[in-house]
């Protein structure tokens, strides 16, 4: 497929170079096939340009910008998933508008400014409901959902993806099925409701499982992992950690490895075996930092303050502590808040 794109991109064949190039764009988005997503995703911005056909520009454009937005290259998605939106404005495109809203917001949510991310997502959602378009409201209030649970809010989460899962299945969409089911599991760990947390998860990787798509299964594991460590389920824990490692180190998502280390880096610190978990910390920290994630790098700084602590290091502990601080110094959400509230515990003496 890329070779063949390359090639009628060279012979001037603009129109088949778009088509193709966008035909694998389900593909991409659903495995992450990053590689080949990259070349296609620029062919096929480079043939709309050439076409001057400006709707099949902010298609691109959305596609590129979603690329991007996986590969946390924050700065370019925003810009690119702007211009998107400026064409489908000017051509009173409302759908495509809501779509670009959408995607829009999704790099807010990933650049942790969430209150942004929810309004976008609630201008995306109102604008589906007023187009009668169920599935993509339903999408896009998943979002909202997330964007609250990213600022540790679960009830207000709760009480928005609480149906989800229900409407998606009528649908006939597993991925957005299974992306509630992921919200809730995650909403009711916040809780402290293990039980539901655990049922909505497995039902999550069941749909995984029957759809062989592993790179949903990647991502739904991490969560598995944080939930049976709050349970006390150590084994479990490390074991589907490991195989989260593993699954998003074959599919190269740099980022949700290091979540699924981490979170093995938790369980062994729940074990005991402090150095064995500086060391998870350490590379959890390593790739969030190469990504440009912040605020995954402060949880794993933390960690390792805390494991520090622990090893009876407090000067270390301490100055792991104020890059941690530093870091989080523009967030100002509740999660943001408790992890300086267990910063200055850690503080607080050996």
């Amino acid at each position: 497929m890329v070779a063949t794109v390359r090639a009628t991109l060279d012979d001037e064949q603009f129109d088949s170079a778009w088509s193709l190039a966008m035909t694998a764009q389900p593909i991409h988005m659903q495995h992450f096939v990053f590689d080949d997503w990259d070349v296609l995703s620029e062919a096929a911005v480079d043939a709309a340009r050439a076409l001057g056909d400006p709707a099949r520009l902010a298609t691109a454009l959305d596609n590129r910008g979603k690329y991007l937005l996986r590969r946390r290259r924050l700065d370019k998605a925003r810009e690119v998933l702007g211009e998107a939106l400026r064409i489908r404005e000017d051509h009173d495109d409302e759908r495509a508008v809501c779509e670009s809203l959408n995607a829009l917001g999704l790099v807010h949510l990933w650049a942790r400014e969430l209150d942004e991310a929810a309004g976008l997502f609630r201008r995306a959602a109102s604008g589906f409901r007023d187009l009668g378009d169920l599935r993509w409201e339903s999408l896009a209030l998943s979002n909202v959902a997330e964007a609250y649970l990213e600022g540790g809010d679960a009830e207000r989460a709760l009480e928005l993806v609480g149906e989800l899962p229900t409407v998606f299945q009528r649908l006939g969409d597993p991925a957005m099925q299974g992306n509630a089911l992921w919200l809730i599991a995650w909403g009711q760990r916040l809780r402290g409701d293990l039980s539901a947390a655990s049922a909505a998860i497995h039902s999550a990787i069941t749909l995984a499982e029957e759809a062989s798509n592993r790179m949903w299964e990647a991502f739904w594991l991490i969560e598995a992992a944080r939930v049976h460590l709050a349970e006390g389920a150590l084994d479990d824990a490390m074991s589907c950690s490991s195989m989260a490692a593993s699954l998003q180190r074959q599919i190269g998502d740099t980022g949700r490895e290091a979540l699924a280390l981490a979170c093995a880096g938790e369980v062994l610190q729940a074990l005991g075996n402090l150095d064995g978990a500086f060391s998870f910390h350490r590379q959890a920290l390593r790739m969030q930092e190469s990504v440009g994630d912040a605020w995954q790098s402060a949880l794993a700084l933390a960690n390792l303050a805390d494991c520090e602590k622990s090893r009876g290091d407090h000067a270390s502990s301490c100055a792991l502590s104020a890059r941690t601080l530093e870091l989080i110094e523009p967030f100002r959400d509740m999660r943001a808040a408790a992890l300086r509230e267990r910063l200055a515990l850690l503080a607080d003496g050996p």
